[in-house]
């Protein structure tokens, strides 16, 4: 495997991870990409405001993929339960505090993570096999439309996602 290959590996995983929870989920996106500096994102398609409960729940399902498949294929799960650093980490944790804290509709924070990590490592076990056949394209391709994470993966493509 080259270095670049090597380097490319966590974050094309990352990038996987969200691209194929949010095909599963039905949460529309524009593509996938990774760059030869490590850097990688799922280019959304609007804001996250005015969301229903639903949405809400699955977006954040959807942020905490990328960095549970990343942790998953380099081995280091340990990293993945104890990390904050993440900015998808932490995009999910504020939305779960508001779920929390506004909508009152999880009793508390520590309930709220078990039940978002329990049912992200679920959707992410079950899609598994896909998340490998997206980040080996990714490494390839370094870019793909959802269509091409669709047809990788087997999953349904929503209208939206189509364009």
């Amino acid at each position: 495997m080259s270095s670049t290959v090597r380097s490319l590996r966590p974050v094309a995983y990352h990038e996987a991870g969200h691209a194929v929870v949010q095909t599963a989920l039905g949460i529309p996106y524009r593509s996938v990409y990774i760059r030869s500096t490590g850097e990688g994102l799922v280019v959304g398609t609007g804001e996250m405001l005015r969301l229903g409960r639903y949405e809400m729940e699955n977006r954040i399902v959807g942020l905490l993929a990328g960095p549970y498949a990343e942790a998953r294929a380099t081995k280091k799960m340990r990293a993945w339960i104890t990390t904050q650093q993440d900015d998808d980490y932490r995009c999910a944790v504020e939305m779960m505090e508001y779920i929390v804290n506004r909508m009152g509709l999880i009793d508390d924070m520590r309930d709220a993570h078990r039940r978002f990590n329990e049912y992200t490592r679920e959707i992410l076990t079950q899609h598994w096999n896909a998340v490998e056949r997206v980040a080996a394209a990714l490494i390839q391709h370094r870019e793909l439309p959802p269509r091409a994470v669709a047809a990788l993966s087997g999953l349904p493509l929503r209208i939206e996602d189509a364009r």
